[in-house]
């Protein structure tokens, strides 16, 4: 039986003793990437099957992600007993009918009552919920309460924020009432943090250099809080500034096992993949444009032999891999949260 971590025990009994005190109400919880939020949502649903008759569903964006909290459901309980499905187009899996289903927004937005009466939704990476009530997201919780008003919507984030929106729990519209439970990245990097009670390093110190070449942002607007992507793209593509940029990571980061690359857009993560190549090293990349047996086929390099991986927005979510030791930011943001999901692979 895996035993959770303090801050995991304390983030499923926060979640239970809010939902006990504070009917009507819907919870977040908040723990850093690389944190173990799988095994947080798994114990939450092995608590919940105390309850007979429930039904849960569990929802995220992205297809990794349900493998990863389904197998890590399954470690945790005894497979055989549980009555486990998948809603997921890009797995080739649309089950209905089970007890726990794990699911994907994009498959089963349109969805809700084919899917059919829930107790409680557990949303994985809920920064994804958009404040007001548009998108995927908010049509199909919409319309789970209109199948049962009284069900239990819980999130789980490392950034409980939105750019231009502010908190997840702020504002008129907002899903969530409260985070009944919140771990910093400092108390689990240092052991000698005073909310660390198991006084252990849980994860790894960031050490952060600022690159010698910087792309000239001038000129480079602003829409959405963020940078307009074709026109940063294109200010990271100038000059020679790729050549110069792969030749600093071939010095600095010569003795890292595993290197990760962001990079500002499709063109600039292809050309970015051929100076490292150009350069003598072995990379490869995956970006939306390659089909998702390429991109798969490629992860499975990453996790095995292949060193450097170059993508684009691909892997800022739901990707752990524990042997990163090395996170490249060709490009710029102004989103905190953005970046520190990015930042957060290495973790």
């Amino acid at each position: 039986m895996l035993t959770p971590r303090y801050y995991q025990a304390d983030a499923v009994n926060s979640f239970f003793r809010y939902t006990l005190d504070e009917p009507g109400k819907h919870p977040l919880i908040v723990i850093p990437t690389a944190g173990g939020k799988s095994l947080v949502q798994a114990l939450i649903v092995k608590r919940m099957l105390e309850f007979e008759g429930v039904r849960i569903l569990l929802i995220t964006h992205q297809q990794e992600l349900i493998r990863q909290n389904t197998a890590e459901l399954l470690s945790l309980l005894d497979d055989r007993l549980l009555d486990v499905g998948i809603y997921s187009a890009g797995l080739n899996s649309r089950d209905t009918r089970n007890q726990i289903i794990f699911a994907g927004i994009q498959s089963v937005h349109k969805r809700a009552w084919e899917l059919g009466h829930f107790d409680i939704i557990l949303v994985d990476e809920a920064h994804r919920i958009p404040q007001k009530s548009i998108g995927t997201y908010r049509k199909f919780l919409d319309e789970m309460f209109k199948i049962n008003p009284k069900i239990i919507i819980g999130g789980l984030s490392a950034t409980p924020y939105r750019m231009k929106d502010g908190m997840l729990t702020e504002g008129d519209d907002a899903i969530f009432d409260d985070i009944c439970h919140s771990t910093s990245i400092p108390e689990l990097i240092n052991p000698n943090h005073f909310k660390n009670r198991d006084q252990k390093q849980y994860l790894c110190n960031i050490i952060s250099k600022n690159s010698i070449n910087q792309a000239d942002l001038t000129g480079v607007h602003v829409r959405g809080g963020d940078y307009v992507q074709g026109e940063m793209e294109r200010a990271f593509n100038k000059n020679d500034l790729i050549t110069r940029t792969v030749q600093e990571i071939k010095d600095l980061a010569s003795n890292r096992k595993k290197i990760l690359v962001f990079t500002a857009g499709i063109a600039h993560c292809e050309a970015v993949t051929e100076e490292f190549i150009r350069q003598g090293m072995e990379a490869k990349c995956i970006h939306s444009q390659k089909g998702d047996a390429e991109n798969e086929e490629t992860l499975n390099e990453f996790r095995n032999d292949l060193r450097i991986l170059v993508n684009v927005d691909v892997l800022t979510t739901g990707f752990n891999q524990k042997n990163i030791d090395c996170i490249c930011l060709l490009r710029s943001t102004k989103s905190p949260g953005l970046y520190c999901q990015v930042v957060g692979r290495g973790l």
